[in-house]
C-alpha cells in the first residue's frame, strides 16, 4: 500500500511484457525494486523524504522505522515498524505545514464544477508545476519520488486488459465499484486536461492514491490502511500550521503502525459512514483485509463483514429486500460459474500475450474476485437465515383472468368494441382517421378515437391491432412466460418495431 516491491528476479515476464507493449520505465524505477545489494529492501527515497521533512522542523519518531514486513523478503509489503513500545498518545510524526502540497486558500476561477471537488483541480495543477521545476523544486525529495513510483498503481492506469477484466468481474457497474477504471478519463474532462502527458498523468495517480482531502502530506502517506483491532494511529490536522500522526493505542515493538482512510474520528460522518472496501480498490489500488464494508448500490444493499471468534458476521447497515437477495444470488453464480473459469483460465497462461493482464494486475484482480465472492456468499447466507429464501417462496399470479372487467384509466376493455377493427358491422361516428399512408405494395391506417386515447392500424383495410388490444395479447407474450422465473431484469426485445 505504502510502496509494493518486486524483486529483480520476478520480473522477467512482466519486463518482457511491458517491452512488447512499447512502455519504457526510466532506470529509476529500477532503482525502486532493487537496491545495489540485491537485497530489494531500498528505502532510500523514503529516508530522503523523512530526512527532509525533520530539516524543516518535522518531526519522525526515533521509534518507528520504515522498511519491509519480513526484511529480505521481496514478497512482501512495506510499511512504518515500531522500533521499541510506544505509549497510547504519543506523537510519532508532525508535518510542517509548508511541506504539505496544498493548493491556495482563493481557488483559481477556472469554471469548475463543484463534480471535480473529488479531483481538486488546483492542488493536482500545483503538483504538476512542482514536478515541471525538477530539481529547483522545494518539495524535490517528495516530487522525485512519486515521479519514480511505477505505473499502474490504481485500476484507471492499468493497462486495457487488466481494466477489460476487472470490468468483467464487476459486470460492468453491476457490482461495485463504479467508475472503476475511469478516474483518468474523469479528471482530463472535469479538469480541462488537453494534452495527453504520461507524466501529468502519473502525477495525477499519485495525487489521487495520497491525497488527505485536497491536500499531500510527506511521510504521512507512507503508513498503510488498517481498520478494526489493527487499526493504532490518528493524525490531526491544524490547518495552515503542521500535521500531527499520534498513536492511538499502546503499540508494542516489532508492530506496524497504521490508521484507517476511512474510519478516522478527524474525518467526516460521510466518509466514516460510506467509503467502503470497493472504493479503496477504485482510489488506492488495494483489497482491504476484514473487516470490511460493502456498498451494492445497484439493489441498495449495504452492511459489514467482520470476522469474530473465526466466523463471519454480516452487520447489516441497509437490510436486504427478496429482489435484492436474489440480486446477489445471481451475481453469486455468474461470478463463480462465468467469471471464475475465465479468471482461472487467463492465470494459467504461461506464454505472455498482449490481451493478458499484467502480473500485478492479475494478483490484485483475483484478490477482488475472492473478497467479492466471500462477501456476496456470507451477505446471501445471512439474509436467508434471518429473512428466508426468496427462491422457495411461492409466486403469486395476476394475469388478466376477466378480462371483460374495465381497468380504471383512461383506457377500459370496452374500448375496443367502439372500433370497426374489433367489429366490423359498428359504424361509430367518433372513429377518426389519424394518418395514412401508401407504399409500393401497401395502404397503411392509422384510426382512433382522441376521446378514449385509442388507436387502432389497418393494412389495406384490414384491422391488424389496436391499443387497447394489449390485455389480451401481452398477457400470453410477456407475463405468463416471465413468471416462470424469480426476476427479470435484463430484456431483450427482438422485433419490438
Amino acid at each position: 500500500q505504502a510502496q509494493s516491491g518486486i524483486c529483480m528476479r520476478n520480473l522477467n515476464m512482466f519486463a518482457s511484457r511491458v517491452l512488447s507493449w512499447g512502455i519504457f520505465f526510466s532506470s529509476s524505477f529500477w532503482r525502486q525494486v532493487q537496491s545495489e545489494d540485491g537485497s530489494c529492501d531500498d528505502t532510500t527515497p523514503q529516508q530522503k523524504i523523512i530526512d527532509w521533512v525533520r530539516s524543516n522542523g518535522g518531526v519522525f519518531s526515533s521509534k518507528q522505522e520504515f522498511r519491509r514486513a519480513i526484511p529480505g523478503d521481496p514478497s512482501s509489503f512495506f510499511g512504518i515498524f515500531a522500533t521499541e513500545d510506544i505509549r497510547k498518545g504519543e506523537l510519532l510524526t508532525s508535518v510542517p505545514w509548508k511541506c504539505i502540497v496544498h493548493s491556495p486558500i482563493k481557488k483559481r476561477d477556472l469554471g469548475y464544477t463543484e463534480e471535480n471537488e473529488y479531483f481538486n483541480c488546483e492542488t493536482t495543477d500545483l503538483l504538476i508545476d512542482e514536478m515541471k521545476k525538477g530539481d529547483q523544486s522545494f518539495f524535490e525529495p517528495y516530487i522525485t519520488y512519486m515521479r519514480n513510483q511505477p505505473r499502474g498503481k490504481i485500476p484507471s492506469d492499468w493497462s486495457n486488459a487488466g481494466k477489460d477484466l476487472l470490468e468483467e468481474v464487476i459486470g460492468y457497474d453491476f457490482l461495485p465499484p463504479q467508475d472503476a477504471v475511469g478516474l483518468v478519463d474523469m479528471w482530463k474532462r472535469l479538469c480541462h486536461v488537453k494534452a495527453d502527458n504520461p507524466m501529468e498523468v502519473q502525477m495525477m495517480v499519485e495525487y489521487h492514491a495520497r491525497c488527505d482531502d485536497n491536500i499531500l502530506v510527506p511521510v504521512y502517506d507512507l503508513y498503510n490502511h488498517a481498520n478494526g483491532l489493527r487499526k493504532n494511529g490518528i493524525y490531526k490536522t491544524t490547518w495552515g500550521v503542521k500535521q500531527e500522526f499520534f498513536a492511538s493505542r499502546d503499540i508494542l515493538k516489532g508492530e506496524e503502525i497504521n490508521h484507517s482512510y476511512s474510519q478516522n474520528d478527524n474525518q467526516s460522518e460521510y466518509t466514516q459512514e460510506n467509503y467502503d472496501t470497493p472504493q479503496f480498490l477504485r482510489d488506492y489500488g488495494f483489497v482491504e483485509s476484514l473487516p470490511q464494508r460493502w456498498t451494492f448500490d445497484y439493489e441498495n444493499v449495504k452492511f459489514d463483514l467482520e470476522e469474530q471468534d473465526g466466523v463471519l458476521k454480516v452487520l447489516w447497515s441497509v437490510e436486504p429486500t427478496a429482489e435484492s437477495t436474489i440480486y446477489l444470488q445471481e451475481q453469486l453464480e455468474r461470478l463463480e460459474f462465468v467469471v471464475g473459469p475465465r479468471l482461472k483460465e487467463i492465470e494459467e497462461k504461461t506464454e505472455i500475450e498482449i490481451d493478458v493482464p499484467l502480473p500485478s494486475e492479475l494478483v490484485t484482480i483475483r484478490q477482488y474476485y475472492n473478497a467479492l465472492c466471500t462477501a456476496i456468499k456470507a451477505a446471501v447466507d445471512t439474509a436467508i437465515l434471518q429473512f428466508g429464501d426468496p427462491t422457495k417462496k411461492e409466486h403469486e399470479f395476476y394475469p388478466y383472468d376477466e378480462i371483460s372487467i374495465p381497468v380504471k384509466g383512461a383506457r377500459d376493455a370496452y374500448n375496443h368494441e367502439s372500433f370497426r377493427s374489433y367489429n366490423m358491422q359498428i359504424n361509430n361516428p367518433k372513429w377518426n382517421l389519424i394518418e395514412e399512408d401508401w407504399s409500393e405494395y401497401q395502404h397503411m391506417q392509422w384510426v382512433g378515437d382522441l376521446s378514449k386515447n385509442d388507436a387502432c392500424f389497418f393494412l389495406n383495410g384490414e384491422p391488424q391491432t389496436s391499443s387497447s388490444f394489449r390485455a389480451h395479447y401481452h398477457d400470453i407474450a410477456a407475463h405468463f412466460p416471465t413468471r416462470y422465473f424469480n426476476s427479470v431484469r435484463r430484456v431483450a426485445i427482438l422485433g419490438g418495431g
